[in-house]
């Protein structure tokens, strides 16, 4: 039984006027209930979006929010006000809709409830993912309630799909004949509310649930072959003393289920992409080589992130789904100007078709499979999104843009295995031999390898390991291999809102004379061949919505590099960063931030993250990689040694358009 706790309907007028969504709650899991559902909607309700995460407080038991979903922004307050599962009604949703809202609940660790009325609507609801298939035995146009729209609708569901019927069950009887029909899960609301005690009322209903030749162990095993171990009907001296743990489970474990399902079953392309361009002013000024090696204030209109995608998937049967996605970075503006001496970087990502990530793969019950360009080691999940999804750029600690350099980031030639969400928590390791093109007679040991284990919940976490091991004899000048560990916690304390550390530690091994030679031309004697470097930094993040006013701050700080044969004193660096968007809708925002990095005498930390922000760029001086060789005409890493002490900032204005 899913209880479920409104206060009036649209075809009823007011049911409750005494209307204590807790008490209600707690009334509902005395007496059995498997599930709250609990109506947030107000002009058709007289629902409030507190009375879920107070009515799931109270009871204890897992939460749908019942609402008018249209819009992904939905799903992510639904996670942040409490709820397990959200609605998705067929009649109110295009398919490309439906799906984008289940990936979006996916991605979040919540299960889906799709909804239909009639036999059109359900050939669109059996196209998502979700076990759980709603069918409301309520007329939209006549407001008119048949149980006979579950009677013909479920003999169409498949077994490997759980029905649940919806309205119209009033009185004990209606649960027999439903249950007659092989139908295990129910929703109700109306009779419970109008009753004095609403708790009483559920187990009123509920009591031909043991009277039925099919048992509670048959429901369990519906909803997750081999649950209790049993198969037929429980003796009757065992079915009472099963009967509360069975029926506060129900739900629970058909969300359980639903965790481990993967996003979407679509056999259509879908079409996605990001617009993010701004105006800004980056300057890197107090260096301890003087004003010459300064990198005066230059002005850009530029663009970061912006993408085109296609994806989908294609149910393949048997439970198997294809899946695929092609996405591109676009140069909207590039921030460089052809006619000056130093015009800023291109699009980082915007080169060629599948720039990127772009993959094929499987899924299934039992997790995911994808060949292809995927995202390794540097993006931080839902801890932390400045760079990746809110506004032109945040501090470079957050993606690993450490002096000694992350072990890898978008990686090509990757396979990778994601695992079922179990309980909040999931992982992904990746493989990516990095050996096609070595020579005749070298070694062909050269990879990457990468975990990254998420687990999402009260508070979120997320850890990051990735190892860059280098082909073996080194070439002529290149550094060895790359290891680095990232770790974030963050804890939602508000609906919009978010606090979040994540510490860094990179390490960079058997230094090559690439990186030797350029260092020690700005830093005389800090560098020898063969140097193993290690550098460890820590940073906060901030956001909080206020209406339609997104808030940003960002605090971070890397240590001194360690393993300099000549000491590698003061290169370590604090960074400051605080925006704020404004929200002109769900999809769009204009938004205003400054970034500050306040390097130390030989620290020379840049905006390297987002595929490379910075405009610095100084043709033959040596602008440096510290992954291998020197590179003097790249506009991507950064400030050169010879500016160490500059100070890196940026202030920008821009506007970020999802779609």
């Amino acid at each position: 039984m899913i209880a479920e706790i409104k206060k009036a309907s649209p075809s009823k007028g007011l049911l409750r006027e005494h209307f204590d969504p807790a008490g209600i709650a707690r009334s509902y899991a005395r007496h059995g209930a498997a599930c709250l559902s609990v109506l947030t909607d107000e002009p058709f309700f007289q629902g409030r979006a507190e009375h879920l995460g107070e009515a799931r407080a109270a009871g204890g038991l897992p939460a749908l929010r019942k609402d008018f979903l249209i819009d992904p922004y939905q799903v992510y307050e639904s996670r942040a006000l409490g709820a397990d599962c959200i609605l998705l009604i067929v009649a109110a949703l295009a398919p490309p809709q439906m799906r984008e809202l289940e990936a979006a609940a996916a991605s979040l660790g919540m299960a889906v409830l799709v909804e239909a009325h009639d036999r059109a609507e359900l050939e669109l609801a059996l196209e998502l993912a979700t076990p759980l298939i709603g069918i409301n035995n309520r007329d939209l146009r006549s407001f008119e309630t048949r149980l006979d729209t579950t009677l013909s609708l479920s003999r169409e569901v498949p077994a490997s799909k759980i029905v649940v019927t919806e309205s119209g069950i009033l009185a004990p009887e209606h649960v027999a004949q439903l249950r007659r029909a092989g139908v295990n899960v129910f929703l109700t609301g109306e009779a419970l509310m109008r009753a004095e005690d609403p708790g009483m009322e559920l187990e009123r209903l509920s009591r031909f649930l043991l009277r039925l030749p099919a048992s509670i162990s048959r429901i369990a095993t519906t909803l997750k072959p081999g649950c209790s171990g049993r198969r037929g009907r429980l003796p009757p001296n065992q079915i009472e003393e099963e009967k509360y743990s069975m029926n506060k489970k129900l739900m629970a474990v058909a969300v359980a289920g639903a965790f481990g399902v993967p996003a979407v079953a679509v056999a259509q392309v879908e079409i996605y992409g990001r617009a993010n361009v701004f105006a800004d002013s980056y300057s890197a000024t107090g260096s301890a080589g003087g004003a010459g090696t300064d990198f005066k204030s230059r002005t850009r209109v530029n663009d970061q992130g912006s993408r085109l995608g296609v994806r989908g998937r294609e149910d393949l049967g048997r439970g198997l789904r294809a899946v695929y996605q092609i996405e591109s970075g676009v140069n909207i503006d590039t921030g460089s100007n052809q006619t000056s001496v130093n015009g800023g970087p291109t699009n980082s990502s915007a080169s060629t078709f599948a720039t990127r990530d772009s993959f094929v793969g499987v899924e299934g019950g039992w997790g995911r499979v994808l060949l292809g360009r995927q995202s390794l080691y540097y993006g931080n999940g839902i801890i932390e999104q400045v760079t990746s999804n809110y506004v032109n750029v945040g501090l470079p600690l957050f993606s690993g843009n450490l002096i000694v350099a992350s072990p890898t980031a978008r990686t090509n030639n990757v396979l990778s295995y994601t695992t079922p969400n179990f309980s909040g928590v999931d992982a992904t390791v990746a493989y990516s031999p990095q050996s096609e093109g070595t020579q005749a007679g070298a070694n062909t040991g050269a990879k990457i390898t990468a975990l990254t284990a998420r687990y999402t919940g009260r508070v979120n976490a997320q850890l990051d390991w990735a190892k860059n091991t280098k082909q073996t004899p080194l070439a002529a000048g290149a550094s060895g291999d790359q290891t680095g560990v990232k770790l974030g916690v963050g804890y939602p304390y508000a609906p919009g809102a978010q606090i979040a550390l994540v510490y860094v530690s990179q390490k960079l091994e058997n230094v090559g004379g690439g990186v030797v030679t350029p260092v020690n031309a700005a830093l005389p004697g800090t560098l020898a061949v063969g140097d193993s470097l290690k550098q460890k930094g820590w940073g906060i993040n901030w956001e909080h919505i206020f209406g339609n006013i997104q808030a940003l701050a960002q605090y971070a700080r890397t240590n001194d590099i360690s393993g300099c044969s000549g000491g590698c004193s003061a290169t370590k660096a604090n960074m400051y960063m605080v925006g704020a968007k404004y929200l002109l809708s769900k999809r769009t925002g204009v938004y205003a931030t400054f970034n500050q990095i306040k390097n130390d005498t030989n620290g020379f930390t840049d905006f390297t993250n987002g595929g490379g922000y910075t405009p610095a760029n100084v043709t033959g001086v040596g602008a440096i990689s510290l992954t291998g060789t020197a590179t003097a005409t790249t506009a991507t890493a950064g400030l050169p040694p010879a500016s160490a002490g500059a100070d890196p900032r940026v202030i920008a204005l821009g506007i970020i358009h999802n779609f």
